[in-house]
């Protein structure tokens, strides 16, 4: 099939800036919906409804951002480029996004899986050496695939029907994974449950909290330092990975460095989130503790790092830590050192702790096999999805004539990390 014609998106859309008011009461709290990159983020590629924050008619009148109607796509134009999602109501945004106001030509859904086929032209289109920014007009001149409003229509249906059928596989996947992480958990209170309990201020040496400049939005070199992302604890394991690169320029602190034998826990995040926990067993070096983590040093004759990470994480830590969690009504939830030393974890001896820690890494050998297979089939039904766009909006594939059956098979083939004969490559 011929590739569609490229088309620069300033010929397909009007693009509106945002901008942010002044820390004022007057302007904050009203009717106006205003979305941030934080909104569009865990979104990308759907849709939005509800901001975090809202706007009064001063606080847009305060600035230079406005309101876009329902059915723009909004674009992450810094912090990072290129995350985006359909409006579902009139908004503004701030300006760390783009608003694409699609012609009368144009369907906006089409405009939305195009740029999502072009994420690595976004982001090359960015400029700055720290802070990577996309403006309105760079954005204006990268090129999408576009071929009559008629055919986008079609080649939008078609891929909001594949998005469902492969979102409905990955949420079945979820699921599973929910279970295996609910009987994972459970492990550690079920050999507990007889234990007497004693507060973690008995063994604790100190609590420090980390730092949080800004910083590039990439992975430091192996001679850069690095501030832990609050990802590094999730699942309560210890992801040295999850971190971004300190700006050369911006001085390190180096008492706040990450060295095995710590224990982490998220001081904010969700509150299902807050206060996860994971021991450091191996890390790269110069990576620092964020604003938003604690260190936590016990006293090795009390407390071994990897029973404490266990303990807090169970299910019987979590109900603590859950209702203990303090934040105002849409802030994140935070806990504090004394939420922290309250807590009332099983009292057992330390060569106990360490036994106790070996049998369950043992018997968690079946769940653990399951979540990595588990995560290897939602990455392959994303990648498919992301193939399925690029060619659909390209032209390279011909959606009239898909059955019902190929795609079936093609879906299967790709969960299966085989080739779907659907594709062209």
């Amino acid at each position: 099939m011929k590739d569609h014609p490229l088309v620069r998106l300033k010929r397909l859309t009007g693009i509106v800036g945002g901008s942010t008011p002044p820390v004022d009461e007057r302007f904050w709290g009203g009717p106006i919906t205003w979305y941030t990159p934080t909104d569009v983020a865990p979104l990308h590629g759907g849709t939005l409804g509800e901001s975090a924050r809202t706007l009064t008619e001063a606080g847009l009148a305060a600035c230079s951002a406005s309101v876009v109607p329902a059915g723009s796509v909004v674009v992450t134009s810094r912090a990072p480029i290129g995350n985006l999602a359909l409006t579902d109501r009139a908004a503004a945004t701030n300006q760390g996004c783009k608003a694409l106001v699609p012609f009368i030509s144009t369907d906006p859904r089409f405009i939305a899986y195009a740029l999502q086929a072009s994420s690595g032209v976004l982001t090359g289109a960015g400029t700055g050496t720290t802070f990577q920014e996309i403006s309105g007009e760079d954005l204006g001149r990268v090129s999408v695939p576009a071929p009559g409003l008629a055919a986008q229509r079609l080649i939008a249906d078609f891929l909001d029907e594949e998005s469902d059928r492969l979102s409905q596989l990955r949420s079945l996947a979820r699921r599973a994974d929910t279970v295996a992480c609910t009987f994972r958990a459970s492990l550690f209170d079920g050999l507990m449950v007889r234990a007497r309990r004693v507060r973690l201020r008995h063994g604790m040496k100190s609590i420090q909290q980390g730092w949080s400049p800004e910083c590039a939005n990439r992975i430091a070199e192996a001679d850069e330092w690095g501030v832990l992302k609050l990802g590094c604890v999730s699942g309560g394991e210890f992801h040295w990975r999850e971190h971004k690169a300190l700006p050369a320029g911006t001085p390190a602190r180096p008492e706040l460095e990450v060295h095995p034998g710590d224990l982490l826990m998220s001081r904010g995040n969700t509150r299902e989130l807050v206060g996860s926990c994971a021991a450091v067993e191996e890390t790269r070096p110069r990576l620092l503790i964020s604003d938003l983590l604690y260190r936590l040093k016990l006293e090795e004759t009390t407390w071994y790092p990897q029973f404490v990470e266990l303990a807090v994480n169970a299910p019987a830590g979590r109900a603590q830590i859950e209702p203990a969690a303090l934040g105002a009504a849409g802030s994140m939830p935070k806990i504090t050192h004394k939420v922290i030393k309250d807590l009332r974890l099983p009292d057992v001896p330390v060569d106990e702790q360490v036994r106790i820690v070996r049998e369950i890494r043992e018997m968690r050998t079946g769940p653990d096999d399951m979540r990595k297979s588990i995560d290897c089939l939602s990455r392959r039904l994303a990648e498919y999805r992301d193939a399925l766009i690029a060619e659909a909006v390209t032209g390279k594939l011909d959606v009239n004539r898909l059955s019902e059956s190929q795609l079936d098979e093609s879906a299967h083939a790709a969960s299966e990390g085989g080739r779907p004969e659907v594709l062209s490559t």
